[in-house]
This record gives C-alpha cells, sequence and structure tokens, in this order.
C-alpha cells in the first residue's frame, strides 16, 4: 500500500489480506459467552457440563451463501454460516463448528462452542475460520 503525506509519496507498506480475521466479543479475557439458560457465562456461573456455549465473534470472512461487506443478513434464507471453522480448547480438542450470522447485528455471527468432554473449571478457547486462529477467551464450566 502507498503512503502519501500532504499530496506527495513517502513509502510503501505491505498489506497482507486474510480469508477472515476473528475475534471474539470478551471482557477482560472472559469471553462475553451465554450459557443454555440464558445467562452470561462466567466464573460465577458456570455452563452445565456438556452443554453448548454460545459465544459472539466478529470478522468472519465469506459466508455460505455470500453476504457482501457491511450488509445485515437477509432473512430469506435465515441462516448464512461462516465456513472452514473449527473450536479449540486448552484441553486440547479440536471440533468442527459452523457460526450463524445475526440478522440484527451487522458483521457479527453466533456459534456455540462445543463443550462436550470439557472438565470443571476454565477453558480458554480459540476460534479459527480459514485457519486464522481468533483471540483465546476463556469460558467455565460446572461439574
Amino acid at each position: 500500500m502507498d503512503l502519501y503525506y500532504e499530496g506527495e509519496h513517502v513509502g510503501a507498506v505491505p498489506v497482507q489480506i486474510l480469508p477472515a480475521s476473528p475475534g471474539i466479543f470478551h471482557s477482560n479475557g472472559d469471553a462475553l459467552a451465554v450459557n443454555p439458560d440464558g445467562t452470561l457465562n462466567g466464573p460465577n456461573n458456570p455452563a452445565p457440563s456438556n452443554s453448548g456455549i454460545a459465544l459472539y465473534v466478529t470478522g468472519q470472512g465469506q459466508t455460505d451463501p455470500l453476504v457482501g461487506d457491511g450488509a445485515a443478513a437477509p432473512t430469506n434464507p435465515s441462516r448464512r454460516r461462516c465456513i472452514r471453522c473449527t473450536w479449540r480448547s486448552t484441553a486440547r480438542r479440536t471440533s468442527r463448528c459452523s457460526p450463524l450470522l445475526r440478522q440484527d447485528w451487522r458483521g457479527c455471527c453466533r456459534s456455540t462452542c462445543p463443550r462436550k468432554g470439557l472438565a470443571p473449571g476454565a477453558h480458554l478457547v480459540v476460534l479459527s475460520i480459514h485457519g486464522v486462529p481468533s483471540n483465546g477467551v476463556k469460558i467455565y464450566v460446572r461439574p
């Protein structure tokens, strides 16, 4: 990318374009995630064992079917999936996932983090889309 200052060319900087750049919404490293009962997941309110935890993600890249940049997810068909996506946890478990675009929030999708086999306690999870990893966030599980 060429850089200009006051109309004069001052240099160039290489820019890498990635197919996705996922980021999980969080507060101080704890995922802004929702337990199956609709409550916020956290150290004082962990999710039940073997349940799914909904996390909210941006930077998901191309969807299937395609939704244009900055456009809201259409209502028909109502579900637009992010593609080539996996979850990984500190328990070294990896699983496939299909985050869904939110129709009411542009550029945001919801993904359910699989919980099968995670021991009680805090777990760092990372979402990868097109092989590009997100930030790591903590989710909490109870026995």
